[in-house]
């Protein structure tokens, strides 16, 4: 799939949130043999929270070593933990192309129904259990927020289980 092909499929932006169909994008859903990574939370591009309301934590590429800069590009689903916390957990795998990243990312976002406070410099465990989708450009910002809105919402009744 091209970053053409998203934004074609859909018309355009200005069209209501709720009508937008992403389900071709999960065609490829599977579980995968966990994976586990950790890593130190460091600063990313500090568009997560701000500019989609969905914070995440970015991941030392340089500690992950091959094991991040294997992963396949994409969205993740897994467990997490922080802290002696466990969390259920999505994570972006990536170059955002619709932000046009030089560099590959791994971001996760931990799916808790309270904000948490920074915690940069803290270590976090993640462990992949599923592949959800390919990365994906968008037209509009407001079309790239309600994709991303959109699996945390169903994830918890399609996926995470745990």
């Amino acid at each position: 799939m091209t970053d053409d092909d998203v934004s074609s499929t859909h018309e355009e932006s200005s069209r209501s949130s709720d009508t937008y169909d992403w389900t071709h994008l999960y065609r490829d859903s599977r579980t995968v043999e966990p994976i586990a990574l950790e890593a130190e939370v460091v600063h990313g591009f500090k568009r997560g929270s701000k500019e989609l309301g969905i914070p995440t934590a970015n991941l030392k590429m340089e500690e992950l070593g091959d094991k991040g800069s294997d992963l396949e590009t994409g969205i993740y689903y897994g467990i997490s933990t922080l802290n002696g916390v466990l969390y259920d957990a999505v994570m972006s795998v990536g170059w955002n192309p619709f932000y046009k990243n030089t560099i590959k990312t791994i971001e996760v976002h931990l799916m808790c129904e309270t904000q948490l406070v920074d915690f940069y410099g803290e270590r976090l465990n993640f462990t992949v259990h599923g592949y959800l989708r390919p990365e994906a450009n968008f037209k509009s910002l407001g079309e790239c927020s309600h994709l991303l809105q959109w699996p945390l919402m169903q994830l918890t009744q399609m996926y995470l289980r745990f």
